[in-house]
């Protein structure tokens, strides 16, 4: 599935059977290059209190505790296996989200909890904004987010000392009114940029209100251009846009087997 152009492996683990310490496998299946290919694969397990629950690792095999992407597609999993109804509460490592389905569009909401920093310096010249939106996120403003050495610089900051020792995601980003964004994302774990990221959209937006550069409801451009929209209602935060499945397929024994799928 894909949320936004952000596109994960999603696994219907209820049973527990899926060895998420193998972080061998996990590279395998998100590998490009060798595997399926994705920007992260989610296991969509039981949960004593909620709906279910989604665990979530990036392609370096690493647990992580948010994606909110990744949550919106598991939210319309969850649906579509008969899990849940249009509204989920869905258990994560940073507690229980809310989601509303309807067809392709997928609303998460969120207790307005997210920590910032406005005007970190890190060198002399280079100041960065920080929102901590389930995962570390750091936003510069720039009128050119095509600049030919974006992959350079934000590895540079993913892997600053300032960051260590988890690293950072890494985002710029362009106001183009009072209510639209266009963002680019360097993604840790995936070690390069992705084509959406939702906790990124989410940061952005949260600091550019707080800055007084844009007002809610707020539409972020992504690489992909399919807008996520983010609006604040009351003290919550609410995340939407389109999900899609891609396809369905079989893995076996670590050989991916091509004549198994429909």
């Amino acid at each position: 599935m894909h949320g936004s152009g952000n596109d994960f492996i999603l696994i219907d683990d209820r049973k527990n059977i899926f060895p998420f310490d193998n972080k061998s496998l996990i590279k395998n299946l998100t590998s490009r290059s060798k595997g399926v290919g994705s920007d992260g694969l989610i296991l969509l397990q039981e949960s004593n209190d909620f709906d279910f629950k989604m665990r979530f690792f990036n392609p370096d095999g690493l647990e992580q505790d948010m994606c909110a992407n990744g949550l919106r597609c598991i939210s319309k999993m969850g649906l579509d296996l008969n899990i849940c109804k249009n509204e989920a509460y869905i258990e994560t490592n940073c507690g229980s989200i809310k989601s509303k389905i309807k067809n392709n569009k997928v609303k998460l909401i969120f207790k307005h909890n997210f920590k910032t920093k406005l005007d970190v310096f890190i060198k002399n010249d280079l100041s960065f904004d920080f929102c901590d939106s389930g995962v570390s996120h750091v936003v510069f403003w720039d009128e050119n987010l095509h600049f030919d050495n974006f992959k350079t610089f934000c590895r540079e900051i993913r892997y600053h000392d300032f960051f260590k020792p988890n690293g950072t995601n890494v985002n710029i980003v362009k106001r183009i009114s009072n209510n639209e964004l266009f963002i680019r994302t360097y993604e840790r774990g995936v070690e390069d940029e992705t084509l959406s990221c939702g906790t990124g959209a989410l940061a952005a937006a949260i600091i550019s209100v707080e800055r007084k550069l844009c007002n809610f409801p707020l539409k972020v451009i992504p690489k992909s251009n399919d807008i996520l929209l983010i609006d604040k209602v009351e003290d919550k935060i609410t995340l939407e846009g389109n999900v899609y499945f891609d396809y369905k397929g079989i893995w076996e024994n670590g050989n991916w087997d091509k004549s198994r799928i429909k």
